[in-house]
This record gives C-alpha cells, structure tokens and sequence, in this order.
C-alpha cells in the first residue's frame, strides 16, 4: 500500500502516524492524497494495466476543487469508473479511521459513510475510453 501526495512522493507500507499527519497537513495548497494498493509511473511502467491500480481511496480537502469548506471528500475506486464512490464528511477522525482500515485491508473501512456513485462528465468519460 503506498500512501501518495499530491507532489508525487510517496509512503511504501504508511502506519496510523503517516496518515493522521497526512490527513492533517491537507490545506488549500496541498489538497488531496490517496491510498494506491500499488505505484503507477506512467506509461513506460510494465504493468501499467495492472488491476489493482483503479482500487484506491482519494481524499480531499474543503474549500478547493468543489468541496465545501469544512469538508472532506473522499472517494473509493474499485476496479473501474463505474464501481468509482464518494462520500463527503466534516469528521477529521472518520476520514483518518477509513484511510488507516483500507491501508489494513481491513473489509469494514467504508462503513460510517455515506457512498454514492460519483457521476462523470460527458469529458471525464470521454477520457476513460
């Protein structure tokens, strides 16, 4: 599991600590991080269709990218653009308990949130082909 931020670095294996300070370090400058069951480089990675890289947990902070102010949302890929989720939450520690569970692979980190399918653009979706 790689903890990822949005300069490009990374955390192979992120414990409790890495991602509570993840999670508080998120601002308007720095507003998002995600939980990749494996590294993608680009193009030039041999396994660069490899399944486990649409099955990740993104998160981002209010105030930015269409997120209300007080606000987390955070999004759930699992496999595809059609099995894509988000819930939105003001509750710093739900965000950091459903990090820290699916860095564990633990079953029940999504519980305690409200999913919904997220809804691409006719853009989004012709980027996805």
């Amino acid at each position: 599991m790689y903890l990822v931020f949005p300069n490009g670095s990374w955390i192979a294996g992120p414990g409790e600590a890495d991602v509570r300070e993840a999670v508080a370090a998120l601002s308007h400058e720095h507003w998002n991080l995600s939980l990749n069951k494996r590294l993608y480089f680009g193009a030039d990675d041999e396994d660069h269709d490899h399944p486990d890289l649409d099955w990740y947990v993104q998160v981002a902070c209010g105030g930015v990218y269409g997120v209300p102010e007080g606000t987390y949302q955070i999004e759930h890929r699992a496999g595809s653009h059609r099995r894509h989720y988000c819930a939105f939450t003001p509750d710093t520690e739900r965000i950091v308990q459903a990090l820290i569970g699916f860095a564990r692979l633990d079953e029940t980190w999504p519980a305690g949130l409200e999913w919904k399918p997220l809804k691409f653009d006719d853009h989004t979706r012709e980027l996805l082909r």
